[in-house]
């Protein structure tokens, strides 16, 4: 009965309206025009996915859904940007742009980035570079070379808040390795 009670209250503060907004103005002003969405007519807090024609979009791709999701996730993670309701938050990504095409690649990176400026304003004194500190850690997972590059190359060098693993998997053991500073020897570690 409590569960439902939550449910219930849960349906009158979610605003799917503002998060339909700002996905489609992320995707607007990124020049991406594959899509974009729009609250379900007669249904409250559900949102469509609509080609530029205006149908709704079907059998979308897996790079698409993998998109959409991560841009619902980031505004997920952003909540509320009133002060007194933001709450402080552990993130995990864990390999976003599986089946993305270079475009979407490269808008999730920006994202991500802003994501990791966040978290920073936690560890640095300097000006703040993003709006809010409410990303305590970050954690991002991915075995995507060019992903990992467009997201980590302002932080090579700095150990002092950033730490970079390797993480290897042979003979069904996985292993984990901290990579303290950059190996002039194999640039690619």
């Amino acid at each position: 009965k409590i569960a439902a009670e939550i449910s219930d209250l849960n349906k009158q503060v979610v605003n799917t309206e503002a998060t339909i907004a700002g996905i489609n103005a992320l995707l607007h002003d990124s020049g991406f025009q594959g899509f974009s969405l729009r609250a379900k007519e007669g249904v409250q807090n559900v949102y469509e996915v609509i080609r530029p024609d205006g149908t709704i979009a079907e059998k979308l791709s897996e790079g698409e859904r993998n998109f959409i999701a991560f841009l619902y996730y980031y505004h997920l993670v952003r909540g509320s940007q009133r002060s007194d309701a933001v709450k402080d938050k552990i993130v995990v990504i864990d390999d976003p742009v599986s089946s993305m095409d270079s475009n979407s690649l490269f808008i999730v990176s920006t994202l991500v980035r802003n994501m990791i400026e966040v978290c920073r304003n936690n560890a640095d004194n300097r000006e703040p570079v993003a709006e809010g500190n409410y990303i305590k850690q970050l954690f991002i997972l991915t075995h995507n070379a060019f992903f990992h590059r467009e997201v980590t190359y302002n932080y090579v060098k700095k150990y002092e808040y950033v730490s970079f693993y390797l993480i290897r998997k042979r003979n069904n053991c996985s292993s984990v390795k901290l990579f303290r500073e950059a190996d002039p020897k194999c640039p690619t570690q």
